[in-house]
């Protein structure tokens, strides 16, 4: 994550060997939401091989964050979910 002028970035080095990069496109602080959409992808062998497509960060309150994946493979969408919680 990092400040590309104004805008809030994302580089995601995933393990399918690319590294789509995206911008976060929606905030909802009461919600405490973060959505990313794609913008390109550096590493890609083939325009349907499998990658990340957008992804949502949800924070709850400040231990938990629910950070969701939309992986997307030729025109197939799925999704990972991964619930971060910190020690106490």
């Amino acid at each position: 994550y990092h400040m590309d002028g104004p805008d809030l970035r994302m580089t995601h080095y995933c393990g399918a060997n690319n590294q789509p990069r995206l911008k976060a496109t929606e905030l909802d602080e009461k919600a405490g939401t973060v959505r990313f959409s794609f913008v390109d992808v550096t590493n890609l062998p083939k325009p349907e091989a499998g990658h990340v497509h957008g992804a949502e960060l949800q924070f709850h309150g400040d231990r938990e964050i629910i950070l969701t994946f939309t992986f997307k493979a030729g025109e197939k969408l799925s999704y990972e979910r991964i619930d971060l919680t910190r020690a106490p």
